[in-house]
């Protein structure tokens, strides 16, 4: 951590050397977590738990940018808070830079998977997280399912677990064995 933030200091005070700290957008976003206890036995690429899907998002906006998006949203500081994916970035940066209406910039955005972190989220965004896509198949296959703050779907290697985030966010315990009414409903 000293080195990433020895680095990222190193970053910032040469843009500010430079003139242009309050010019520049700085995001800081890993592609996953580390799961440094093996909590689940499960390596990165098999790991569907929180400890590698939450990860950090930091973002250091210039005051011309937010008050370009305090125009666009007075409530876009509400999402700091609400679940966030990584390709929810480059929708976030179109916005900043107020490039929405060049026409191909609108065509790209329209084809984009995330969402700008300036517009309203929902409370109970579902976020898809999986480890293939076309381009990298992957065996056993898998993905999981963050469903807001609350729960967390996962399908790995043909079996369904369920998960309680609030009450067990170690996910020790599948809610889809306890056969609970309410829990047969959501799955």
């Amino acid at each position: 951590m000293y080195t990433v933030d020895f680095e990222i200091g190193r970053v910032v005070k040469e843009l500010e050397d430079r003139g242009l700290l309050d010019d520049t957008v700085i995001i800081i976003a890993p592609d996953h977590g580390a799961d440094q206890l093996n909590r689940h036995g499960k390596s990165r690429l098999y790991n569907y738990y929180q400890e590698v899907l939450s990860i950090p998002l930091a973002m250091r906006i210039p005051l011309q940018f937010q008050q370009r998006a305090d125009k666009a949203n007075p409530k876009w500081r509400d999402n700091q808070n609400r679940v966030t994916q990584n390709v929810d970035i480059l929708p976030t940066v179109i916005d900043l830079l107020g490039i929405t209406e060049v026409a191909a910039i609108r065509d790209l955005a329209g084809g984009l998977d995330g969402k700008s972190l300036l517009q309203n989220l929902p409370d109970d965004r579902w976020v898809l997280s999986m480890n293939q896509n076309v381009l990298r198949p992957w065996s056993p296959e898998g993905f999981a399912f963050t469903i807001g703050k609350k729960y967390k779907y996962i399908f790995f290697d043909n079996e369904d677990e369920l998960y309680d985030l609030i009450s067990d966010p170690g996910e020790t315990t599948n809610l889809l064995t306890t056969n609970r009414s309410e829990v047969n409903a959501l799955y």
